[in-house]
């Protein structure tokens, strides 16, 4: 069955990784998460093990890792992970801005990691190399909103 979803032409080819989004509270994790742990285990029960799951916080990940039961599994705040993929990763910088006598934070980009193509804001991060038997089979990326800034 995975071989027929990831052939797919009419499903998006993010090999390997589970978007989850919705409200905050709303059991995403629980309800989701457990239905296609149940999925996977029944074609192959061992697909999950060493798997990477992504939270808002470390502790909210490995806790979240412990309760689902995920074998060998490792779990990162949203820094942790993006460090993992690409030892250039910095986490994005907001300063304070005042105009007319009002103060918002403004976002400060790296030159380095940032540049305009065809308009449009586009992250040039190196990724890290990693052999196929240094990754995960799939990364759970769990509060994906905390990955758009």
């Amino acid at each position: 069955m995975l071989e027929y979803f990831a052939g797919s032409n009419y499903v998006p080819q993010y090999r390997n990784m589970i978007f989850i989004e919705g409200a905050p509270g709303t059991g995403k994790t629980n309800g989701v998460l457990h239905n296609i742990r149940r999925i996977i285990d029944k074609i192959d029960p061992t697909y999950l093990e060493g798997l990477w799951y992504a939270h808002a916080t470390e502790d909210s990940a490995k806790d979240a890792v412990g309760k689902l039961g995920f074998k060998n599994a490792h779990g990162y705040s949203k820094d942790q992970l993006l460090k993992k993929i690409s030892d250039k990763y910095i986490k994005a910088d907001y300063q304070d801005y005042t105009k007319d006598g009002k103060t918002t934070k403004e976002l400060t980009l790296n030159p380095s990691t940032y540049k305009f193509k065809d308009g449009k804001l586009v992250n040039t991060l190196p990724l890290n190399k990693y052999s196929s038997n240094d990754l995960p089979k799939v990364i759970f990326i769990d509060e994906v909103s905390h990955y758009n800034e």
